[in-house]
């Protein structure tokens, strides 16, 4: 074989090889991405997204109309439950209020309608000893009996309307009270919706400020309604907020007792511990058992 033959020989036996080099580099280059896209559209199926909610929220009101004297908080304070938060103005409520209270404390008036009638009890039973001796008419003693029974009864009416007073001491307690408003939850104010000398509608449905709690939040995905009746009350779900943050375990709740017909889907409510005070109204992912996932493309 001359030597131009031979080379010609080696160069193509060379070429040869290099493209079939570059064909199973191809190859196992085309095997390894759809791998790794079959593996994400797995993970993706597994995933289910939501929203977080405040597990409670207060709107509470004041029930009589009135001028805001006093407001104790701001946007963005952390409040207890029982913490005073705001109050109207009750100057002439506390002066009604003390003055039906020395109404309802004083014993003057029963004092007086026992005494009356012990007296009156003294003169009927003089009378009735007088008459029996004949120095005393048939029409005195009459006279003496009604007395004493009159004011036997003016005793009851004197304590009725003791009792009475301290009703209306009570009811005037009650109303002074509710001029303060009080947190009913434990959480954050996120809106104040009175201002210091805000008159007071007790008829606008918005609440004097909004109290929010975040710690636990509720986490509320839409699922598939075979998807969601493969889950149970209970059951443990890991959850997080970003792809790189740590999962988390929530547990679920709630199951909607009404799927959406349009849509064949049902709200799944769980509870997750939010030490970190983190803010509500965040989107979410919920990571959803392999076999719970395989339902909705099996569907």
């Amino acid at each position: 074989m001359s030597s131009r033959v031979l080379n010609n020989f080696v160069v193509r036996t060379i070429g040869a090889a290099l493209l079939l080099a570059a064909g199973l580099m191809a190859a196992t280059r085309l095997r390894t991405a759809s791998a790794a896209v079959g593996a994400g559209a797995e993970d993706t199926a597994n995933f289910a997204t939501a929203i977080s909610y405040p597990s409670e929220k207060s709107q509470p009101p004041f029930y009589a109309p009135g001028i805001i004297d006093s407001i104790l908080v701001k946007e963005g304070d952390r409040v207890h439950k029982g913490d005073l938060l705001m109050t109207e103005d009750m100057a002439l409520e506390k002066d009604e209020l003390a003055a039906l209270r020395v109404e309802s404390e004083s014993t003057k008036t029963v004092e007086y309608a026992i005494a009356d009638h012990e007296a009156k009890l003294v003169e009927r039973d003089r009378l009735e000893a007088a008459a029996a001796k004949g120095v005393a008419s048939p029409a005195e003693l009459e006279e003496a009996i009604a007395q004493e029974k009159t004011t036997a009864v003016r005793i009851d009416l004197a304590k009725e309307e003791n009792q009475k007073a301290r009703f209306e001491t009570q009811k005037q307690a009650d109303k002074v009270a509710r001029m303060e408003l009080h947190s009913s939850i434990d959480g954050i104010v996120q809106t104040l919706n009175l201002h210091l000398g805000s008159g007071v509608d007790p008829s606008k449905p918005d609440g004097a400020c909004v109290i929010v709690n975040n710690d636990p939040l509720w986490v509320e995905m839409r699922l598939p309604s075979i998807q969601a009746a493969a889950l149970k009350l209970q059951q443990k779900l890991d959850v997080r907020y970003l792809q790189n943050d740590p999962w988390q375990q929530g547990t679920i709740i709630y199951f909607n007792p009404v799927v959406d017909a349009a849509s064949d889907t049902q709200v799944v409510r769980l509870e997750l511990a939010n030490p970190d005070q983190r803010p509500s109204g965040l989107h979410m992912t919920v990571r959803l058992p392999g076999d719970v996932a395989k339902l909705a493309a099996n569907h």
